[in-house]
């Protein structure tokens, strides 16, 4: 094999050997020339630092990173108001309420969700009834939404009586009921009007159904919240007021929201004065009249000699469901 001539180059340049004075004197002369010669200095700034080619891999990095946030935000904001349909639905069904989910730490949390995640489907089943976009396989979807929240949320209800948390079950159950009432009545009014058209009769014949039930599924959990009250404390001997302060204080807090709910259905229309048409106003304002008296008529059967709590508890109810069905109306006509 030939010989490698770079490796004979470098082996002769071994060989010779420099004496210490020429070293030095070698390494002077390179100091001198340095120092005559020198490169004037640069002043880096910040930009200068943020796009030198050592750091572009980073920069890049990070303004996509900006650009992905910022954008992705912004559509995230956007998907909250869209309806079954829209582009953004898939972002708002799946992003955002499962971001909401992932937020929801304790049971309370997650039944407030639920409650609110199924409310929110109604709406948007009505927004679309009323301009006649309610189509067969948007309903279907909703219905299949709807049904997945109200099993979640019967079902905290039913682990809130197993847990003998009768009060807080049937509260939550009342709220539950009166909302999906209110919202069956609404969808009723809709479906019954030329505002959703023929083409969407079949399809709010079919939610309707789908809400009643669930109405009829949230009544029966808060029957047997008020019902266990009664069968853990006997009717007869030392339990007996037990009992009686247990049912009064359900009967309370039916009487608390249905007052809430008349409260906030006058704040809305002293806010929204000049959007609501007058006769939307007093058809409300019945409402709130038959809502007021069922109260009167509970506060009397609290108050006798002989209290009928579950009397005074299903006409609070009442009144309660009046007032979600009042305040549903009202939203209605401002969207």
């Amino acid at each position: 094999m030939f010989d490698n001539p770079i490796k004979k180059l470098f082996g002769k340049a071994k060989q010779v050997k420099l004496e210490k004075e020429k070293k030095n004197s070698i390494k002077e002369a390179v100091l001198v020339f340095m120092k005559e010669n020198s490169l004037p200095a640069q002043k880096r700034t910040f930009w200068g630092t943020v796009f030198s080619p050592r750091l572009k891999p980073v920069y890049i990095f990070v303004s996509a990173l900006a650009v992905v946030l910022c954008t992705g935000g912004v559509v995230s904001v956007q998907a909250n108001a869209a309806l079954p349909g829209d582009i953004l639905y898939p972002v708002k069904v799946g992003v955002n309420e499962n971001v909401l989910q992932v937020l929801a730490f304790s049971d309370e949390a997650k039944t407030d969700l639920n409650i609110q995640l199924a409310e929110v489907r109604l709406q948007e089943a009505e927004q679309l009834a009323v301009e006649g976009k309610l189509l067969p396989g948007i309903q279907i979807r909703i219905n299949n939404n709807f049904n997945a929240r109200v099993d979640k949320v019967v079902k905290s209800i039913e682990k809130l009586n197993n847990a003998k948390m009768y009060n807080a079950a049937a509260k939550i159950a009342s709220s539950f009921e009166a909302t999906l009432k209110a919202h069956s009545a609404v969808l009723s009014a809709i479906g019954g009007s030329a505002l959703g058209g023929e083409e969407t009769t079949e399809q709010m014949d079919s939610l309707i159904i789908e809400v009643d039930n669930a109405s009829k599924e949230a009544f029966n959990s808060g029957a047997i919240s008020v019902n266990s009250v009664e069968n853990e404390n006997n009717t007869t001997g030392e339990n007996q007021p037990e009992k009686s302060v247990a049912l009064e204080k359900i009967a309370q807090n039916r009487l608390q929201s249905a007052q809430n709910a008349i409260n906030e259905v006058n704040k809305l229309i002293e806010a929204d004065k000049g959007k609501i048409k007058n006769e939307v106003v007093l058809k409300v304002q019945k409402n709130l009249e038959k809502a007021e008296q069922k109260i009167v008529e509970g506060t009397i059967k609290m108050s006798g000699d002989i209290k009928d709590y579950r009397g005074a508890i299903f006409l609070f109810q009442q009144a309660l469901t009046t007032a979600r069905e009042s305040k549903l109306l009202l939203k209605i006509k401002t969207r």
